[in-house]
């Protein structure tokens, strides 16, 4: 009984698009597009292996290196992204995650780190 309870959590907490039948996909690592000393913009690739067409949203969450809360950026239907109010000279780390119609989101991405210029 432990071992079928085991797996029953295994397969709810694995995403599976309820539409397309297949597995929700993680996105790229983002990529740094411009940097400044209190933003970091960024572009996400879409999700490999997924009905990218099944993709809503994207969650972009951010924190300072050495700091354990998160911060989120406003959700985006955009591959473009401007992470902003940063502090100057200092490193942080963005994952990015997809929510598809289902309502389901993926695994996010691996972390982008990157440290922002110092300012004048």
């Amino acid at each position: 009984m432990a071992i079928f309870l085991f797996l029953t959590l295994l397969e709810l907490t694995q995403c599976t698009d309820v539409i397309a039948h297949s597995k929700c996909g993680k996105p790229n690592t983002p990529k740094t597009t411009k940097v400044d000393s209190w933003s970091i913009s960024i572009s996400i690739t879409p999700p490999a292996g997924a009905d990218t067409s099944k993709v809503i949203i994207y969650v972009i969450k951010y924190h300072k290196v050495g700091d354990t809360a998160w911060h989120s950026v406003p959700e985006t239907s955009s591959t473009w992204v401007t992470v902003s109010h940063l502090y100057s000279s200092t490193h942080y780390e963005i994952i990015v995650a997809a929510k598809y119609q289902g309502g389901e989101f993926g695994p996010a991405s691996e972390p982008l780190k990157v440290k922002t210029k110092s300012g004048k």
